[in-house]
């Protein structure tokens, strides 16, 4: 019952393959929705490390009250 599928993910046949494959995970991975509770703004996880780093966040976050 060998369907391809291991526990580390799919077996593939060749490099270009396994490549294409590589490329959709984190394609899928960074397209996944974050959201920041102190700018109540809604990003993907691609954009999440730089809109850390903004004026903005960090002035929102500074004057945050919960």
């Amino acid at each position: 019952m060998n369907n391809g599928v291991h526990r580390q993910g799919k077996k593939y046949d060749n490099e270009e393959d396994k490549r294409k494959g590589y490329l959709e995970a984190q394609r899928r991975y960074n397209s996944k929705k974050w959201k920041c509770l102190f700018c109540n703004k809604t990003l993907s996880l691609s954009n999440k490390a730089q809109h850390l780093k903004t004026k903005k966040h960090i002035h929102n976050k500074d004057n945050y009250i919960s």
